[in-house]
């Protein structure tokens, strides 16, 4: 297992940071995540798992990537595309499975509570807040090459 230390955008400097918030989704999307941080909150850490998105059997129990799953079904006429559209909304706008999964498994070490749901709650509040970059963020300031000149050169086009 790999151990996560830090987000990868957190040592960013502050004008960074500050350059890199016209890529942060919009206020509808914001509302969207409130909404989704709000159905999480109502699950109980045992409908949780982790290392796979859903367990089988007579108790299904998610990951984080599950719970959005159900969350879009929940939102729509309850198939696997409004399931799916949420999931894809998430990576689009938020946070790619390759960032969220380790959080809800256990594998950074700054997000130590004790179970997945209080781990990827405490995620998605800090994406919602701005505390740790959102998908566009993250993968703007890898594609600036962490170059500040060159991201105020990209805000320019």
């Amino acid at each position: 297992m790999v151990q996560y230390t830090s987000d990868p955008t957190a040592e960013m400097p502050p004008e960074a940071r500050e350059l890199l918030k016209r890529y942060r989704p919009g206020l509808e999307d914001e509302k969207r995540l409130d909404d989704l941080i709000a159905y999480l909150e109502t699950t109980t850490a045992d409908a949780w798992c982790v290392d796979v998105v859903r367990t089988e059997g007579a108790r299904t129990q998610n990951c984080v990537f599950g719970h959005i799953f159900d969350w879009g079904q929940s939102r729509g006429d309850g198939s696997d595309k409004d399931g799916q559209a949420a999931w894809e909304w998430f990576e689009d706008c938020w946070a790619t499975v390759y960032r969220a999964y380790p959080v809800n498994d256990g594998e950074v070490t700054y997000y130590c509570q004790p179970t997945a749901r209080e781990r990827s709650i405490a995620f998605l509040r800090d994406l919602r807040s701005g505390a740790v970059a959102s998908t566009h963020e993250s993968m703007s300031w890898e594609f600036y090459g962490e170059d500040i000149d060159a991201l105020r050169e990209g805000e320019k086009q």
